[in-house]
């Protein structure tokens, strides 16, 4: 899980001659790179499990940097004045104040050199404003803000034709504390441009460029102008057309121009018509540009060609003429298209004229206009939906429809974590955060608790813009290009695509409710940037149905996880379905004083895990479930549930995965005076759940046997490592004879873990004391149908590893048969768990500088960082199918360095250079006590 927030609130700036830039350069100064890891496996229980590490942080320093445009090269008359208009662009990361300076060798053709704002960007100095003297240091300005002022320089009457002079200006980062933070330099903190004037008595062309308005939203309310002026600084003229009708009949002919005028809009910008009005002296044409020779316009002595050029995007004017100190303009209106993306665009034009009237043959001179920006306004819409898709995932709808307003979730068993795949897409024209929200009022039944996760179901959603609501990280705006870990779908306008990420809603149900139909919850979609725009989705759950489990005989269950079972319906005989039966489905015959034995088989046939009692009984009237009574037997029958997996002596199953089964021994001790068959009934019921289902079987008898002794089932509990535990049991001897000679032998496994002491109970309180005797001889008699009682003693090791258990088995031999039982003893759990470290690779070779942090560092833009996570099996048993699950960070990419990715154990990586998005690793299986490492870099955006 990987999100940034900012440390800062955001700030809008409203200053003077300060343009706001669709995209910054570096990534922002102050924001913290949040990652966090997941893992998934499946543990002892055959439980698909999730895990998440602990989170770092890594803080992007401030970086200066400052761009200046252009330099440039002008003709002056003398005793003229010559403008050059420059942008200052602050390009680094952080809010940031420049110096302007400018400076030019010793000239007397020079009077003076002044800075003016050009606040209106209309490549004229604003009128009333002061100058701006050398080794002033501008008002502070945001990343990518840009600063629009003109140079202006004053020529001496002095100044001879021929004359060159050249004026340096450069624009010098402060590199000064913002917030409390210093801004650190590491970009280009200076920037200079020349411009070059030479002295000419031709004539001299000048060109500005301006529009109406600066800003608007997309598509235009309304068209806008723009305006080309022109005029003729110089102290000689332009030559007008000498022979009108000339040009008239041959109008293409480009030797006929001396001034060529184009601007080519840029993308985003269309023009509102085919119309153009054309100023000169006051007076104005207004003429329609078409594909012909009707594109020639006179305006008496003058004239010009005007023509589309670029496919349509831009307007070309080839002139004829303009007099020594006329000025002339050319007005058009164009609108902004639909589907712009928010953001500064910047419109110039180029001029061209002719160098010498004397020597037409000669290259024209060509210089740009001044720059002129137009803001499109950031407009925010959200839409949430089921992203209707198609079967395979693709061709996803991002349209606000009714049709997939809803996600809906058929079925779900008791306790079941169910999960809503939402999409949210971001219809605006900027980059967007979504704030995701539960809206009060869901009809969940009480206890069910909701939990956001990001696509992959398994890192939770966090807090990117630091509002504290989880949300979906930044989303690029309508028609932008989608991140390659999001979704792109479709909208109503034809070819307009939709950047969308998908978010799970998972609901945990409350094991205590069984069932109920049609339940919402709403979730909510806000804008972080304009909270007015939301949009809702509404998550539907069908109904809840109970758990159920299911009880067989020699054979599981029949399902996807048993598809080899012969066990499937009535029909085989096995005892399908919901118990009791009402006849015996199995009967096992024995000699009286000896064992019968049943193969059970439990099927949890729900989607969730449960877990289970065993318990039996011969009291169940008329195959009623609700007559059943535990542990109901006649005098000297008993029964033992051991594990059909190694044995141990069991009275429940702790975890049973959806669809598993598990194998159940029952072993069914008979007297040995018993007279008659007997009918018994085996019941499984989940204390959690209430699942329950019953197995109706029969022991038959057949009379060629001895007598034999009894001993009570193993028991359970729970210890820490160095401590020690006391199990009480009771030996029976079934028969009507005396006994002698009964040995105890107690054992554990695995060896070495601990040590187990029998004890008699000398006093007969019931109670292990100092007065008890420890058993190191056998029983020297038992009297019939007598009861032995003693202790078991498990002492455990010091220094034993988390999860382990250990299995005490303890038996009783007589010559008339033997007995034993299985005491376990839990240490604890098994438990995959998970370290996420980071280091600094400053210069990104694949070796991190220093050691592995939990802690948070600093990271400039450019450097890299190092993730290692370590995950380890604490458990009883191997883990497998381990996985880790991570996430490139916002704003920063995967590198292939040095001998990275790696992993020291599972499948060979293969995440590309450059990749975004999720890193899925599979680690195979992990052995008790083992670790498997995954060390992968990414680098943050310059």
């Amino acid at each position: 899980m990987n999100v940034f927030y900012r440390l800062i609130q955001k700030i809008i700036f409203i200053c003077i001659a300060l343009v706001s830039v669709h995209a910054i350069a570096l990534t922002e100064s102050g924001v913290v790179i949040k990652n966090q890891a997941g893992a998934t496996y499946i543990d002892s229980a055959d439980i698909q499990r999730s895990t998440t590490s602990n989170m770092v942080e890594t803080i992007v320093q401030s970086v200066s940097g400052v761009s200046l445009i252009d330099s440039q090269s002008k003709r002056v008359a003398p005793d003229g004045v010559v403008t050059f208009n420059h942008l200052l662009t602050n390009v680094g990361n952080d809010t940031d104040t420049f110096k302007l300076s400018y400076a030019f060798a010793s000239s007397a053709i020079i009077e003076s050199v002044l800075i003016y704002p050009d606040v209106d960007n209309d490549g004229v100095k604003d009128a009333g404003s002061s100058p701006i003297a050398s080794d002033t240091v501008l008002q502070a300005m945001a990343p990518d803000e840009v600063y629009s002022f003109i140079l202006e320089v004053d020529m001496s009457n002095s100044a001879s034709d021929g004359d060159v002079v050249t004026v340096d200006i450069t624009a010098e980062s402060q590199n000064n504390v913002v917030d409390g933070i210093t801004v650190v330099s590491g970009g280009s903190s200076t920037a200079t441009n020349q411009d070059t004037i030479t002295v000419s008595l031709l004539p001299i062309i000048n060109a500005t460029k301006n529009m109406s308005e600066d800003l608007g939203a997309s598509p235009s309310a309304s068209p806008f102008t723009v305006s080309l002026v022109y005029e003729n600084v110089g102290v000689s003229d332009m030559p007008v057309a000498s022979d009108i009708a000339a040009v008239q009949a041959n109008p293409t002919l480009s030797s006929h121009y001396n001034i060529i005028l184009e601007d080519v809009l840029p993308a985003g910008m269309s023009f509102a018509d085919d119309k153009v009005r054309w100023t000169i002296d006051g007076t104005e044409i207004e003429f329609v540009v078409n594909d012909g020779t009707s594109n020639l316009s006179v305006h008496g002595s003058y004239a010009g060609f005007f023509e589309y050029t670029n496919g349509g995007q831009g307007i070309k004017a080839q002139i004829i003429g303009l007099v020594s100190d006329k000025k002339a303009k050319i007005d058009f209106d164009v609108v902004i298209d639909s589907n712009v993306l928010a953001q500064t665009l910047f419109n110039q034009a180029t001029l061209e004229y002719m160098s010498d009237p004397a020597s037409p043959s000669d290259p024209m001179l060509e210089e740009q206009t001044n720059k002129v920006p137009y803001d499109v306004i950031a407009q925010y819409s959200v839409v949430a939906n089921n992203g209707g898709c198609d079967g395979s995932g693709g061709n996803c709808n991002a349209e606000d429809d009714s049709a997939i307003d809803t996600v809906r979730v058929d079925s779900a068993s008791q306790g079941e974590r169910v999960s809503f795949t939402n999409f949210i897409w971001n219809h605006g024209n900027d980059e967007d955060i979504f704030n995701i929200t539960i809206e009060a009022g869901n009809t969940f039944p009480a206890g069910t608790t909701f939990f956001l996760y990001k696509s992959d179901g398994v890192t939770p959603l966090l807090d990117t813009d630091n509002d504290d609501k989880p949300d979906t990280g930044p989303i690029p705006g309508k028609n932008d290009t989608c991140k390659s870990y999001q979704v792109e779908g479709s909208t109503a306008e034809t070819g307009i695509k939709a950047c969308g990420v998908k978010v799970v809603l998972v609901a945990t149900l409350p094991a205590s409710v069984t069932s109920g139909s049609d339940f919402q919850v709403v979730k909510k979609a806000t804008s972080s940037s304009d909270t007015s725009k939301f949009n809702v989705v509404t998550d539907e759950l069908g109904s809840i149905v109970g758990n159920t489990v299911d009880v067989t005989n020699d054979e599981p269950l029949k399902n996807s996880e048993n598809p080899s079972s012969s066990c499937e319906d009535t029909s085989s005989n096995c005892g399908v379905g919901q118990g009791p039966e009402a006849s015996p489905v199995r009967t096992v015959s024995v000699i009286p004083g000896n064992v019968a034995k049943f193969d059970l088989y439990v099927t949890n046939t729900s989607n969730v895990a449960d877990s289970y009692t065993l318990s039996f009984s011969d009291a169940v009237t008329g195959a009623d479930p609700n007559t059943f009574v535990a542990s109901s037997l006649p005098t000297g029958w008993g029964v033992t549930f051991k594990d059909g997996a190694d044995g141990s002596v069991i009275t429940s199953i702790p975890v049973l995965g959806p669809q598993k089964s598990k194998h159940v021994i029952a072993e069914v001790s008979v007297p040995e005076d018993a007279t008659s068959p007997l009918s018994i009934f085996f019941k499984v019921i989940s204390p959690t759940s209430g699942a329950t289902d019953m197995k109706h079987d029969r022991v038959g008898l057949t009379f060629d046997g001895s007598s034999c002794l009894s001993i009570d089932t193993g028991t359970e509990g729970r210890m820490f490592s160095g401590g020690h535990i006391t199990y009480k049991h009771r030996i029976t001897n079934l028969s009507y004879e005396e006994k002698t000679d009964i040995s105890l032998t107690a054992s554990n496994a695995p060896s070495g873990l601990a040590s187990v002491m029998l004890f008699e109970d000398t006093n007969s309180n019931g109670e292990l004391d100092e007065n008890d005797v420890q058993i190191v001889a056998p029983i020297a008699s038992l009297a019939a149908q007598a009861d032995y009682i003693f202790f078991s003693r498990v002492q455990l090791n010091s220094g034993i590893a988390e999860g382990l258990k250990v299995s005490t088995t303890i038996e009783a031999q007589a010559a008339c048969g033997n007995a034993s039982l299985v005491d376990l003893t839990y240490v604890t759990d098994t438990i995959m768990n998970i370290i996420k470290e980071q280091a600094l690779d400053s210069n990104c070779d694949g070796t991190e500088e220093g050691t592995f942090t939990l802690n948070t560092f600093d990271v400039q833009p450019n450097e890299c960082i190092i993730y290692r996570l370590t995950s380890t099996n604490i458990g009883i048993k191997d883990a497998h199918n381990v996985r880790f699950k991570d996430e490139v960070p916002l704003y920063t990419k995967h590198r292939i360095i040095g001998s990275l990715p790696s992993i020291s154990n599972g499948t060979p990586i293969t995440i590309s250079e450059g990749h975004q998005g999720d890193i899925i690793i599979d680690a195979n299986s992990v052995a008790t006590g083992k670790s498997v490492v995954l060390l992968f870099a990414v680098q943050v955006d310059d």
